[in-house]
């Protein structure tokens, strides 16, 4: 009788076979035991163990899967390094279209905005002092000048760029400091509570919507001031902008054809799981409330 260690359960008899065959075994180490002996006389006799190792195929060692897990990692590594370059280089066209449409805007539109008030200003001097003219010549020169300063305004949305890898705060007092630049309007930035890092595209969306409402306090609001708050708390990053504007009505704001300013600071909100709050009414301001859901820690480096 025979018994192989490893694979069988019990003794196999032999009878009068003088082999053992087996099939199917799994790679691994074996101990072969054989009794024997002449009918009729003493105890079968063991002999001496046979010791088997069955090398497995190399795609069922453990090298084999290192290797292939391995591979994985690097496929997926260079996913995100292709999907980073591409997403890195759309940015890059972006911000060169946006630079080339604003000097087109500095060019062309504002030249001939500065150009018409040169000339709306000569034929005021031109014209008697009580000419009925002078009136509308006025109200000319105020619409030119407001014509201007919107044009500024889009021209400095459209060149501002993103100051890399700063942290929330320090981004967006850098866009506020730019805003208030030869706009006549005031920005102040204050912030509160322990800051923690957001990814870099949760950055980028909340500057956009920043810029966004400042670029509206300047266009539309007619702000003189502007207050932008930063506060941190356990669970969210609340950015709000609140300017001393006219204001408007909010359930009307859909019905501005042309005006699609809020409607994008929505979807960029959206694309980073945020929630946006307008606030606003006619002749009492515009408040912007942007809270940002805390990251968890494997979200928290910016990327």
């Amino acid at each position: 009788r025979y018994i192989l260690e490893g694979f069988d359960k019990v003794w196999v008899d032999a009878e009068d076979r003088a082999a053992a065959f087996y099939t199917n075994l799994a790679p691994g180490r074996y101990r072969f035991r054989l009794q024997a002996g002449l009918q009729g006389l003493a105890a079968p006799v063991e002999m001496t163990p046979l010791q088997i190792y069955l090398v497995p195929p190399f795609h069922r060692t453990l090298p084999f899967y290192v290797l292939v897990a391995a591979v994985l990692v690097m496929a997926v590594a260079s996913v995100l390094r292709v999907r980073a370059n591409n997403r890195r280089r759309q940015q890059q066209l972006l911000a060169t279209e946006r630079r080339r449409i604003s000097q087109d805007i500095h060019d062309s539109l504002e030249q001939t905005f500065v150009a018409m008030r040169f000339q709306v200003d000569a034929a005021r001097r031109a014209l008697p002092a009580k000419e009925a003219a002078h009136e509308p010549l006025d109200r000319t020169m105020s619409l030119m000048n407001r014509a201007m300063k919107e044009t500024r305004a889009a021209i400095w949305a459209l060149r501002a760029e993103f100051p890399g890898k700063a942290d929330l705060v320090t981004q967006v007092a850098v866009v506020a400091g730019e805003a208030s630049q030869g706009q006549g309007m005031q920005v102040k930035v204050s912030s509160s509570g322990q800051p923690f890092a957001v990814p870099a595209e949760v950055q980028r969306q909340a500057l956009q919507i920043t810029r966004e409402g400042l670029s509206n306090a300047i266009k539309h609001a007619q702000a003189e001031q502007v207050l932008v708050q930063i506060s941190f708390t356990e669970t969210a990053a609340v950015l709000k902008v609140q300017d001393n504007g006219q204001g408007f009505s909010v359930e009307n704001s859909n019905s501005f054809p042309g005006h699609y300013g809020l409607s994008g600071m929505r979807e960029r909100a959206a694309q980073i799981r945020s929630k946006l709050d307008i606030d606003s009414q006619t002749g009492r301001g515009t408040s912007i409330t942007l809270t940002i859901p805390r990251p968890t820690k494997t979200q928290q480096k910016p990327v």
